[in-house]
């Protein structure tokens, strides 16, 4: 067997791990580095192939490169309740793999959705259209921006906007 595993005895969690820690109480992971020249930094690679190891080929429009993925343990096992993943987005060149991140959460009904992606181009909340508000809070109004999905309204000071842009307070606008 190709595994490693550090810590308290344990059955494995995920199916096929071939890294797993175990412990009691806090488990913190480290990388610790050090060095003078400015872009020397600790850090986790993921490198991701098509094929073999001994024989790799290029990925594809959509493959995934990697992901960090949390569980919390309920009812028996552990739970998906969020992911970071990172995908191919567009077709690879000789020089550069176009990427996109995807920000997923599980919601209250049990649903695994996309609530943010970032592109080389763009930044999309809510990208697969779903019934998922969007809020930005300022420093002393906490709806300073709100996007109700369910009915495709904005508001600007307020979270219960009634038409497609809604204004709670002063605006000021200009004719050319």
């Amino acid at each position: 067997n190709d595994a490693l595993f550090i810590g308290a005895a344990h059955s494995r969690v995920e199916p096929g791990a071939r890294f797993s820690m175990a412990f009691d109480g806090n488990a913190p992971m480290e990388a610790i580095g050090a060095s003078d020249v400015s872009f020397y930094r600790p850090y986790f690679a993921f490198l991701r192939a098509r094929g073999t190891i001994a024989s790799p080929s290029d990925v594809v429009n959509g493959d995934w490169l990697g992901s960090i993925t949390v569980k919390g343990y309920s009812q028996g096992g552990y739970q998906r309740a969020g992911a970071i993943i990172c995908k191919v987005n567009g077709n690879p060149g000789a020089t550069y793999v176009p990427g996109r991140w995807e920000f997923r959460v599980m919601n209250d009904t049990g649903a695994f959705i996309q609530s943010l992606r970032i592109t080389g181009s763009e930044t999309i909340v809510n990208p697969d259209g779903l019934n998922h508000d969007f809020r930005v809070s300022g420093n002393t109004e906490p709806n300073l921006l709100f996007v109700d999905a369910s009915t495709d309204k904005v508001g600007i000071g307020t979270n219960n906007p009634q038409y497609e842009l809604d204004v709670e307070g002063d605006i000021q606008a200009y004719a050319y």
